[in-house]
């Protein structure tokens, strides 16, 4: 199967409910581009599975274009350092792969309204102690 595909790149987490965090997001991604592209999540570290092993998948699978979109508000270490390296090591051992990079999220002027967005739906942290008359 010659296709496209993507991966979802977050940074993972130890909570124990949360497991593979942006598999919902995946799969509506997926549902959003259709069968033409081949969508999987990937974590930096804490979760599996590991982009070496998402990108891996999909190679096995034929797929000859990946897009990496890094699920990040802040271009911070693991964007500005380590990411840059996984990807020359990945464009190394699969030199006939299309690999491309996208910008994390942070750097989207179009965040902010989804910024406000949320800032309207924000609800009191709890409740205000009543006062004994």
């Amino acid at each position: 199967m010659e296709g496209q595909g993507v991966i979802l790149l977050g940074h993972g987490s130890r909570h124990p409910g949360l497991g593979r965090p942006f598999a919902g997001l995946q799969l509506w991604l997926q549902a959003e581009l259709g069968p033409a592209f081949r969508v999987e999540d990937a974590y930096l570290s804490l979760c599996a599975p590991s982009l070496e092993k998402a990108l891996e998948a999909l190679v096995a699978e034929g797929i000859t274009q990946v897009a990496v979109l890094p699920l990040f508000l802040v271009a911070g270490h693991h964007v500005s350092e380590e990411l840059p390296g996984l990807m020359q090591a990945a464009a190394e051992r699969w030199p006939a792969l299309a690999l491309s990079l996208a910008p994390h999220l942070g750097a989207f002027g179009d965040i902010a309204p989804l910024l406000r967005l949320r800032l309207s739906q924000a609800q009191p942290a709890c409740a205000p102690a009543r006062r004994a008359s």
